[in-house]
């Protein structure tokens, strides 16, 4: 009987993890929101235009783009192709760890690492979306400490090639993310505490590392500081209720851990507060039990891995207070737990080698679970959208929900515009940031696109078709009330307003019948509708 840390449980882990990312990729979840910087970004590389993403997104490189326009080249410009770097990138990412983990030794723990990133519904939901390149920055959080190890806590057959690889998987990192200081300062942290840093320091190879780096990293933080000088964003007040701040922030870390806080942006459908508990407090013993009678072959991995997960946990508040809510008080703020995750799946893996198989077992079908929840959410589920702070109740946010139709909803609202204005431009109305990935996908059709929630509506437009969540999508207790505020805004001056000719074109809803949006065509009164 082949063990259970072999190469078939290995291949077989990978295969669903690729299952997961890759079915339905183009529609599910739905794009929206940072999408549509991401997508307009790489479609002027496409087509030959320079690109540059809004003032406040240049923390981060230009590079993600570049991989995006790249993708499009090898296969059709769309959201799936998009989709796909991530996706794919990831999962290439995580089994290059995973046989980096066999390579050290370490079969058992090589599957788990693998089961754990590749099934876990923070890995495969965020490698499903262009929002953010956070995906790819998992995969480097555990690749790249991988590398680390073997560069500089073990004696490899080219030291110095070693060592510039380990430097440039963490420098690359900061092409999707300023929290990619954080696995650095976990390494500075683990040598410092091992009282191995001027050792470090001095072997061969570490000095070009640095250089070679710091060539990489440069542009970035130069990019990056100059957003923070501009004052684009707006800090918290750093000790304002800090007893609930802690609490929410503990929150939706460890909800990022055991993929209840992604389960509640994503799907509105995370366990009830005494699960939660209970999902939350099996991550902490999880964690803590790996401590103890650590693997000795693998204790310097092991301790590296635990001050990356420190330094994730206590770093993520200091790097984000200066520009952002550092308490993590949004629904989608979870999307930071690559700074925890990739560490502690490590973490995970290896107190697998020292304890058994039926550990890695749990571990990887704990995090299976998520993902099958969700899956099975967005085949046949549905949910209103509690709103966007977590300490008020909310979840399911909206931005991911998808309909019926098995199409990518951009694409699909913009054909229903075409059709209700008898195949012809129209005027495209909508009311939420959300919807900004329609600028990409209205590439080929050309409608005028309005969000009216800070544009006034052109006249002379020909067909106007509205774009309006429909009654219930927003929960009763939503907040902040801006948002269905400026839905009721957009339909009262659709029933009130200067219209003739008003017909309801489209009424689409979620997979269980929930309400979910609908297209409304009207022409302004006055005009000849041509």
């Amino acid at each position: 009987m082949r063990r259970p840390g072999g190469a078939g449980a290995l291949a077989g882990l990978l295969v669903a993890a690729g299952l997961l990312r890759l079915v339905h990729l183009e529609r599910v979840p739905n794009a929206a929101h940072d999408e549509g910087n991401w997508l307009l970004a790489a479609w002027d590389l496409y087509q030959g235009r320079p690109a540059e993403l809004p003032p406040d997104a240049r923390f981060v490189g230009i590079l993600f783009a570049r991989l995006l326009a790249l993708s499009w080249r090898l296969g059709h410009p769309g959201f799936a192709w998009a989709r796909a770097v991530p996706a794919v990138g990831s999962l290439v990412g995580i089994a290059l760890a995973a046989l980096a983990l066999r390579r050290l030794h370490a079969p058992r723990a090589s599957w788990v690492l693998a089961g754990t990133l590749g099934l876990h519904p923070w890995a495969v939901l965020w490698s499903r979306n262009v929002v953010s390149p956070y995906a790819l920055s998992l995969a480097l959080a555990a690749l790249s400490t991988l590398a680390v190890a073997h560069a500089w806590e073990r004696s490899p057959r080219w030291p110095r090639v070693a060592r510039v690889l380990a430097g440039q998987l963490l420098a690359l990192g900061f092409q999707f993310s300023p929290l990619a200081a954080l696995p650095v300062a976990g390494c500075a942290l683990y040598a410092a505490r091992a009282r191995r840093l001027g050792a470090w320091l001095r072997a061969p190879g570490t000095a070009l590392a640095l250089g070679l780096a710091a060539l990489q990293v440069a542009p970035v933080a130069l990019s990056a500081s100059a957003v923070a000088a501009r004052g684009s964003t707006r800090p918290s007040a750093l000790a304002d209720h800090l007893p609930a701040r802690l609490f929410n922030y503990a929150r939706t870390l460890l909800g990022a851990l055991d993929g209840e806080a992604t389960l509640r942006d994503f799907t509105g459908r995370e366990l009830p507060p005494a699960g939660e508990a209970l999902a939350a407090l099996a991550v902490v013993t999880a964690l803590v039990a790996s401590r103890w009678r650590p693997p000795e072959r693998h204790r310097a991995l092991l301790d590296l891995a635990w001050c990356q997960l420190v330094t994730g946990a206590l770093g993520l508040a200091v790097l984000l207070a200066p520009l952002r809510q550092w308490h993590l008080p949004s629904v989608d703020a979870e999307r930071y737990g690559f700074v925890v995750l990739g560490p502690a799946a490590l973490v995970f893996a290896l107190a697998s080698e020292r304890v058994n198989a039926v550990w890695g077992a749990l571990c990887v079908a704990l995090a299976a679970q998520g993902s099958l929840r969700a899956a099975r959410f967005f085949a046949g589920g549905g949910s209103p959208d509690r709103g966007v702070f977590t300490a008020l109740g909310g979840g399911g946010s909206r931005r991911w929900k998808v309909c019926q139709e098995h199409e990518a909803l951009p694409g699909l609202l913009v054909e229903a515009a075409w059709a209700a204005a008898g195949r012809r431009p129209a005027v495209l109305v909508v009311a939420d940031y959300v919807f900004h990935p329609l600028h990409f996908a209205n590439r080929h059709r050309h409608h005028t696109l309005v969000d009216a929630s800070w544009q006034a509506i052109p006249e002379g437009g020909g067909t106007y078709v509205f774009v309006l969540w429909s009654p219930g999508v927003f929960a009763p207790g939503f907040a902040p009330r801006a948002m269905p505020e400026a839905n009721a805004r957009l339909r009262l001056e659709l029933e009130r307003g200067p219209w003739r000719d008003r017909r309801r074109v489209r009424v689409l809803v979620q997979p269980d019948g929930s309400p979910l949006l609908e297209l409304w065509a009207a022409t302004r009164s006055g005009s000849s509708g041509s």
